[in-house]
């Protein structure tokens, strides 16, 4: 698998982005429960930020974390290096999980699967490391990043190339209910709510895409065959974003399924 976010400043876009209210981990975890022994894994967990949540929400618990990237796994350790925390980072392939069958309690993952190349395979393999009567959490978003409206026709053009080429399944949050189905799960419930960005919110979500530009930009060039074209494309994006007509909204999923027992 391949994060085409992967870049030296991604840490501290995902340690910020948390703490913009449309990305509330406190709202997002609050259908879930957690009972005291638990074993928790967080499955794809960036710098930690859900782990350490979880350490600090649950009582008597383990939380083990893990991510595809080297660099975030360094980053997670970084930050709970000399603290109270007990989570054990390690890295390792989500689509290709090397731990044990049956070994965790809960599973949850967060913005992970629209990055996969194959989710379902992902999901598959969260399911064969829950025990029986064990959670799969998942929160990811559907149209993220291209749920903009605009009526500058260059703009959609350049959009439309990016929706094209784009490797990740931006419209995944949708898909999770079946392929949790599929991975033999029951017990699936689901929530979707619109995630809408105005006034401080919008300013704030403008420097999240910010970021996101600058760490896509490797992968935009890829599309459109051109450094320049990428740039064009950040900078139409950063400013239909916030034009007063436009229109930027997110559907967030959060989905929830059992393994037998």
């Amino acid at each position: 698998m391949r994060y085409v976010l992967e870049h030296k400043n991604e840490a501290e876009r995902l340690e910020t982005q948390a703490k913009i209210p449309q990305y509330s981990i406190k709202s997002e975890m609050s259908r879930l429960k957690i009972k005291d022994g638990a074993r928790v894994l967080d499955a794809g967990c960036g710098t930690g930020v859900l782990s350490r949540y979880v350490h600090d929400t649950y009582s008597n618990i383990d939380v083990d974390g893990f991510d595809y990237s080297e660099l975030r796994v360094a980053e997670a350790k970084k930050r709970i290096k000399g603290t109270h925390y007990k989570v054990n980072f390690f890295q390792d392939n989500i689509e290709a999980m090397q731990a044990f069958s049956e070994s965790y309690d809960v599973i949850v993952s967060r913005y992970v699967i629209e990055h996969l190349a194959n989710p379902k395979a992902a999901i598959h393999e969260m399911a064969r490391l829950l025990k029986p009567g064990g959670i799969l959490y998942i929160i990811d978003f559907d149209g993220i990043f291209i749920n903009l409206h605009s009526e500058n026709k260059r703009f959609n053009f350049l959009l439309d190339k990016i929706k094209a080429g784009f490797k990740s399944d931006l419209y995944i949050g949708r898909k999770l209910p079946a392929y949790f189905y599929e991975a033999g799960l029951e017990n699936i419930e689901y929530d979707v709510s619109a995630v809408q960005f105005k006034g401080e919110d919008a300013e704030l979500e403008y420097s999240n895409n910010r970021q996101r530009c600058l760490n896509c930009h490797k992968e935009f060039s890829r599309i459109l065959d051109s450094s320049d074209l990428a740039d064009e494309f950040n900078h139409l994006y950063l400013q239909e974003s916030i034009h007063p007509g436009g229109v930027l909204f997110y559907n967030k999923f959060i989905v929830s399924g059992m393994k037998k027992s």
